[in-house]
């Protein structure tokens, strides 16, 4: 950056994706008051929180491709306040995605504290790539304006099928569920 700047301007840009390399790093090193997309595919974890992070006021969809408890993702989280579509993955990249590895929740669900440590914004759209459905149930009673959730891995071969199966007729009374990449209407 140039001496006595602190970050490169990007007043105009709306979408913003990051590959291959630390998000947190490059995050703290734009300002992008008009980002309504951002889209993060990073094989790796941010090594330490981001000093400087600006507001996302304007973000509406955050893909985060889950690798664990990535601090630039939470500081990301707390400040997109009018966020309305979260996915912890890359969405056009499901089919990358091998869903017999995994064996644990979306990082997000699975933090300390559980989903009541987190402020959510007022989502409406939950793209995840795996999870319980009571974790699903927990977080549609939780944040209420959530209409839709996607489930990559069936939740009923992700835990106990009887249990999962009676929590999905309940999950799918609350918001529209798509299971893989069916359409939405798939109930």
């Amino acid at each position: 950056l140039p001496i006595g700047q602190s970050q490169i301007e990007l007043p105009e840009l709306l979408e913003l994706r990051i590959t291959n390399c630390k998000p947190g790093p490059v995050l703290s090193t734009f300002s992008t008051p008009a980002l309504r997309a951002l889209v993060i595919y990073a094989l790796e974890m941010s090594g330490e929180s981001p000093e400087d992070l600006p507001e996302y006021p304007h973000l509406r969809d955050l893909q985060w491709f889950d690798v664990g408890n990535d601090p630039a993702f939470k500081l990301v989280f707390r400040r997109c306040p009018n966020l309305t579509r979260y996915a912890n993955y890359v969405v056009g990249l499901e089919n990358e995605i091998n869903l017999n590895d995994l064996t644990e929740g979306p990082t997000i669900l699975e933090r300390p504290g559980g989903i009541n440590s987190i402020e959510w914004p007022k989502l409406e759209e939950v793209l995840l790539d795996c999870a319980y459905c009571g974790d699903l149930i927990a977080l549609a009673d939780l944040v209420p304006t959530i209409k839709r959730m996607r489930i990559l891995k069936n939740p009923c071969e992700f835990g106990d099928k009887s249990i999962e199966t009676e929590l999905l007729v309940q999950l799918r009374q609350k918001v529209d569920i798509a299971i893989g990449i069916d359409s939405w209407t798939d109930s």
